[in-house]
């Protein structure tokens, strides 16, 4: 029976020179195992932190450092072997991160965030700094071979 409410959701979706088996898309899925994943037609590695100083609320590696870039080209793998498209969702916590490789956060101004780490107001080196950490893991995620990019700004 064919869903006349939304009759394209089955259906293929061409995005520039990507094309998706159908127009459901993952929630970010974190660090889920994806094996037995098997409907939409993108599914999202989520909340990859880029590489900037305290970016993240873990203190999880660089996705695409030497000792990470293997399980996440593992992750690219097994969502092309289920026929969907690989996306990854690029984050910088800004004030909501957590200090691990630091005495502070960024955020938009000075204070103090929920989790008690110092937060220092980001200056224009600051946001630069950010933008281009930004900049370097979307280069990085399209030469390991994910198909299209979630940037999240936090």
């Amino acid at each position: 029976m064919m869903n006349t409410e939304y009759p394209n959701l089955f259906t293929p979706l061409k995005i520039n020179q990507t094309v998706l088996k159908n127009r459901i898309v993952s929630t970010p899925l974190g660090m889920i195992d994806i094996s037995e994943l098997q409907g939409p037609g993108y599914v999202i590695k989520g909340s990859v932190a880029v590489d900037a100083p305290n970016a993240m609320w873990a203190d999880i590696p660089y996705a695409f450092s030497r000792h990470m870039v293997d399980e996440t080209h593992d992750w690219i793998i097994k969502a092309h072997q289920r026929g969907m498209k690989a996306g990854i969702e690029l984050i910088h916590c800004g004030n909501q991160a957590r200090a691990y490789n630091g005495p502070h956060v960024y955020g938009p101004c000075d204070g103090v965030n929920d989790e008690g780490w110092p937060v220092k107001a980001m200056d224009e080196a600051d946001m630069k700094m950010v933008a281009a950490a930004y900049g370097k893991a979307a280069r990085d995620a399209m030469m390991l071979g994910f198909d299209l990019i979630f940037l999240h700004f936090a």
